[in-house]
């Protein structure tokens, strides 16, 4: 599946609360999404939260402003199209779970690390051929 694949599973994942709110669901469904899209951060990724829990209020803080935009978006194209689908909520999160699983499933978040790693590797190697030009001895000093 591929890139196609990922691009599918978000394509799920972030129309879930925009499906939500276009069946009206109230403000109370922000709350699961945005732990939903908290599960999204911490599964796929390596490391999700290097500074450890300080890092988690401020990622769920947006998170929720996130959810809640998109099931803004949702209401706001249920009432301007005149729309008025039901479907329970438990179905808009099943769908996300389903996404988030086959996100998962097709991304490997040691591989990006991996990546990660060797561009830097290779990022030093390239300035320490340079000779550590200003640009190389600012990024030094700036740590």
């Amino acid at each position: 599946m591929g890139p196609r694949g990922l691009i599918l599973s978000g394509a799920l994942f972030w129309s879930a609360p925009v499906g939500a709110g276009l069946c009206g669901a109230g403000a109370f469904a922000m709350l699961p999404f945005a732990g939903l899209i908290f599960l999204w951060t911490w599964i796929m990724r390596a490391e999700p939260f290097r500074d450890g829990p300080a890092s988690w209020l401020p990622a769920l803080l947006l998170h929720l402003a996130l959810a809640s935009v998109l099931l803004g978006l949702g209401h706001l194209l249920r009432a301007l199209s005149g729309l008025h689908g039901e479907a329970p909520l438990a179905l808009w999160l099943a769908l996300g779970l389903v996404a988030l699983a086959l996100g998962r499933l097709l991304w490997q978040p040691r591989r990006e690390l991996e990546a990660e790693s060797f561009l830097g590797a290779a990022l030093r190697a390239l300035d320490a051929r340079a000779g550590g030009t200003k640009h190389g001895k600012q990024d030094q000093d700036d740590r």
